[in-house]
């Protein structure tokens, strides 16, 4: 898990309550692709303001956090 400096820490890993069930709903692949489309992972622009940036942010980690759960459950599901 990283800091961003401010004292909020960022993580992709997927929210599990044990180490070998999750709890998370299944997430459907055509989400993950509306998702990714709508918040894409891009570098900011020169005149994006501070808290603008940090609202595009918090938005690609939901992102990233269900594109993570989604490849644990894809695995999972072929073992």
């Amino acid at each position: 898990m990283a800091s961003d400096g401010l004292g909020v820490k960022v993580t992709t890993k997927p929210v599990v309550d044990s180490p070998t069930e999750s709890k998370f709903p299944a997430v459907p692949k055509p989400l993950l692709e509306r998702l990714d489309e709508l918040f894409p992972d891009e570098c900011p622009s020169l005149d994006s303001g501070e808290r603008q940036i940090w609202y595009a942010v918090g938005q690609r980690s939901v992102v990233a956090l269900l594109i993570a759960e989604y490849e644990q459950q894809t695995r999972e599901s072929q073992t």
